[in-house]
């Protein structure tokens, strides 16, 4: 039955060979037809050896046709033929494979080979055919002509098929045992099946181990597998799988780089695993069983360790190529190498090329390292090593990177880079990147050179080279350096693409020039804002930059100007942040005298929405963001505010080494803004002020702060103060608070607010009124005042009043109210009663220490107050 089927597949196997034309083909038709039959002969062992070395089924070929070709022809004996089968079935043609089969069957020249190497071409096949397998075995068996190897072969195309077949495997290796033909690889193969299972049957691969140790067959091979299928398993029992491997490792029997390498998953989660893998690695190479699995196993153990170094991973790398080897290893080597600053560039360059992917992703490579290795302290002859090794394929992105790591190391960075961007245009690879990142080294060099950069711009519009970000990048050198040329900026406003001009960028970098320029073009930069506001491009910056133009012209309208063009921006509905705010209060603080209440004004309305932290709310301050003015009104504006506290207040004012401003001055500007403010303030007796900078830190100074009471200031206020009745007067007050609080609610105003706030308020103006033909002097004035707050429950808002009028006076000797007031010392605090009840406290405190708004608001106090005085009684 078994001869049957066979032949039924070799006629329809035969006639498709009918449709090949190559030599092999023409030669297995030569031997088809052929009547002659192998013979004795000694030349069957030289053609034998040189069948083995050949490669090509042509080339085996022409062997057999010169064998044939031979007077008397020598037709191949069953050795030559097996070997021709076998090659056959390597190249995975079936085909020639079944008439081959058919050549020896009809020459009588089948022998357990020819069934083995059969079986070894299905086992070849991309889809190998078990069953087509297990026919061929059956009737090797029918010819007593199966043996190891064609059990071995069936069981190796059982392992390719899927899904996996665990119990035809063993039935398969019972079979051989009991016919005895089986050898080590008929365990290891069994075993190996029974490890690609999901879940691998352990006691089973251990059993079949133990059987395999019984029949004296339990070699390499089947420890490998035994292990393979402890560590596969759900649950894998590593120590177990390490114990078998020192179980062999002991006996000194044979063993191979496999063996070494199977063990490497078992113990690479140990605490101990690299000081036992460098133990394998030495007893590997001393036995000469090492191959790449074992280094590539090893080296990447080594990259998951937290415990390894580049060293000894670059050290592994040499001592691989020196056996010939070839390592490959992940990208996570590039972190490695990132974080190792020691490396020297040659084993950069070695680690780069043992990287899996190197060959086919070069360029990236090349660039992802250079970038890696921007950092370190030689990060400069490393990035150009690798640009060396990179010429043989030049790629301007290479070039590009390198000249990003020179952006970050000043040392030689120009000398480098001018020599790369020439080559770059030599090679005629160099882009807008190119040039613009070369310029953008020109920024960031000591001294940056306009006429360096520009020589560079123009190089770059020559050869159509030039984007945005050139002639951003040209502007911000122009900006730096000593003295911006305007005729050059003009010059390159013209020669600017349409699509360079629609970008802001390009014209705040021309105002930043202008702005730093010694004689600044103010009709220029108005030009600019115009035509960018004309473009609906204009922002934050655009003005900002303009306004530093406005500041750096002396003219007496400067703050009329920048102020205006603050509100511009905000009609234009720019959003606006705490530069522009910044250089706005730059110019006011310039000007003699300052304007305190624009100054507070512009603090609320900017500083407020910064991140700025407010005294009473932290320990510490940080002033990175603000300028010299800005800092200056935000010191004067908080203390103003700090007058209500009257415990001790602690904090820390933090402004920095002056890293981040462009001034030469000896101290920066925020610095000098602390202590200038401090000085001014720190004679003023209604508060105790110390302050120190931070000794551990010269960017932070300390400060100590206690307002006196107003009773520490002015003892009369100590005096007993006699409360009057008010009589039908507080009757009169409740019932006009009510009616009024009626009439406000339909304007959205609630009556339960507006009563308490009428009749209290009332009740103040109606018992100043009725004791002001007392107030002669400060001292009744004051002593009027306070009987009212007391009557009336407001006595903590005079309290605070009166510290900070008295905070004001001490700060500004200037301001003296009898200097526009002689005859009416001291009636002007009725200008606070109305100022507080119209507007808020804050606002009224700053309008009186206003030094201009003085004399207008103390008449119009006056003349309220004396209304309230002739006003009858009751």
């Amino acid at each position: 039955m078994a001869h049957a089927r066979i032949n039924k597949h070799l006629t329809s196997q035969q006639s498709k060979t009918i449709q090949h034309s190559s030599k092999f083909s023409l030669m297995l038709s030569r031997l088809r037809n052929s009547t002659d039959m192998p013979q004795e002969s000694k030349e069957y062992g030289f053609y034998a050896k040189k069948l083995k070395l050949l490669t090509s089924l042509d080339d085996s070929a022409d062997l057999i046709n010169d064998m044939l070709n031979k007077l008397p022809p020598l037709f191949p004996n069953n050795a030559i033929l097996n070997s021709l089968i076998h090659k056959a079935g390597h190249a995975q043609r079936m085909d020639y494979v079944y008439t081959l089969y058919d050549i020896a069957k009809r020459k009588g020249t089948v022998d357990a080979y020819t069934y083995s190497n059969l079986i070894y071409a299905i086992s070849k096949n991309r889809f190998p055919d078990f069953e087509e397998a297990k026919k061929w075995l059956e009737l090797a068996k029918e010819e007593k002509k199966a043996d190891a190897v064609t059990y071995n072969n069936t069981l190796t195309v059982l392992n390719r098929v899927y899904p996996i077949n665990v119990d035809e495997a063993v039935r398969l290796l019972n079979e051989a045992i009991n016919s005895q033909h089986f050898d080590e690889y008929t365990f290891s193969i069994t075993i190996a099946i029974l490890a690609k299972c999901v879940k691998p049957d352990v006691n089973l691969a251990l059993k079949l181990l133990d059987l395999a140790k019984i029949k004296k067959v339990a070699g390499v091979s089947v420890y490998i597998s035994t292990m393979n299928a402890i560590i596969k398993s759900e649950n894998p029992d590593l120590n177990k799988a390490y114990e078998l491997f020192k179980e062999y490792y002991d006996t000194e029997e044979k063993r191979n780089a496999a063996f070494y390498t199977c063990i490497l998953p078992v113990i690479e989660k140990r605490p101990d695993a690299l000081q036992i893998i460098d133990q394998i690695l030495q007893d590997a190479k001393k036995e000469g069983n090492v191959d790449e699995r074992l280094y590539n196993h090893i080296l990447n153990i080594h990259l998951q360790n937290v415990h390894s170094n580049i060293q000894t991973i670059a050290a592994l790398i040499k001592e691989a190529h020196q056996l010939h080897l070839t390592v490959s290893l992940s990208e996570n080597i590039l972190l490695m190498i990132s974080e190792s600053p020691e490396l020297d560039a040659d084993t950069i360059i070695l680690l780069l090329r043992s990287i899996q992917s190197f060959s086919l992703m070069r360029v990236d490579l090349y660039c992802d390292l250079i970038q890696r290795i921007s950092t370190h302290p030689n990060a400069v002859p490393m990035a150009l090593k690798v640009l060396e090794d990179s010429k043989e394929d030049p790629d301007v992105r290479i070039f590009n990177a390198v000249l990003s790591v020179l952006t970050l190391h000043k040392h030689n960075a120009l000398t480098h880079g001018e020599l790369l961007i020439k080559e770059a245009e030599d090679r005629g690879i160099a882009n807008a990147i190119t040039y613009t990142t070369f310029i953008n080294i020109i920024a960031k060099s000591d001294n940056p050179s306009q006429r360096l950069a520009a020589h560079w711009l123009e190089r770059a519009i020559h050869r159509g080279k030039a984007n945005t970000s050139t002639y951003i990048m040209t502007f911000l050198v122009m900006a730096k350096s000593e003295s911006p040329s305007i005729s050059r900026l003009q010059k390159f406003l013209t020669t600017a693409s349409a699509e360079v001009t629609q970008q802001i960028e390009f014209y705040n970098n021309a105002l930043s020039v202008i702005a730093h320029s010694h004689k600044p073009d103010k009709q220029l930069a108005f030009q600019i804002l115009n035509l960018t506001q004309e473009r609906k491009i204009a922002d934050v910056i655009t003005y900002t930059n303009v306004i530093l133009v406005i500041g750096a012209i002396k003219s007496s309208t400067k703050v009329t100007e920048a102020f205006a063009l603050l509100q511009r921006a905000k009609d234009n509905q720019v959003q606006l942040d705490v530069g522009i705010y910044n250089c706005v209060l730059d110019i006011l603080a310039r000007e003699e005298p300052s304007n305190t209440l624009l100054g507070n004004h512009l603090i609320k309305e900017g500083i407020w929405k910064s991140d700025i932290k407010f005294i009473e709310y932290t320990k510490s301050i940080d002033l990175h963001e603000l300028s010299y003015g800005s800092t200056y009104f935000f010191l004067k504006f908080q203390f103003s505010n700090l007058h209500q506290f009257s415990k001790e207040i602690n904090f820390t004012l933090i402004y920095g080494k002056g890293l981040h401003s462009r001034s030469s001055e000896p101290v920066h500007p925020v610095k000098k803004a602390v202590l200038d403010f401090l000085r001014e303030v720190e004679n003023d007796k209604s508060m105790h002020l110390e302050y120190q900078q931070n000794p551990a830190n010269s960017g932070e100074i300390d400060i100590k702060l206690q307002y006196k009471k107003v009773q520490e200031i002015h003892p009369f206020l100590n005096q007993t103060i006699d409360p009057t009745s008010m009589g039908a007067v507080d009757g009169l007050i409740h019932a006009s608070a009510n009616v009024i609080s009626e009439v406000l609610q339909p304007y959205g105003i609630e009556k339960g607010r507006a009563k308490p706030l009428l009749y209290y308020g009332g009740v103040f103006s109606a018992k100043l009124a009725m004791q002001s033909s007392e107030m002669t002097d400060a001292e009744s004035c004051l002593n009027t005042l306070c009987q009212a707050a007391l009557e009336t429950g407001q006595l903590w808002l005079i309290n605070s009043t009166l510290s900070s009028i008295l905070n004001v006076l001490s700060s500004h000797p200037s301001i003296y109210l009898n200097r526009y007031l002689p005859n009416h010392t001291w009636v002007s605090l009725g200008l606070f009663t109305k100022k507080i009840w119209d507007q808020d406290f804050s606002e009224a405190v700053k309008s009186f220490a206003d030094e201009a708004l003085v004399k207008t608001s103390i008449e119009a106090g006056v003349n309220k107050l004396e209304s309230l005085v002739r006003r009858p009684r009751g």
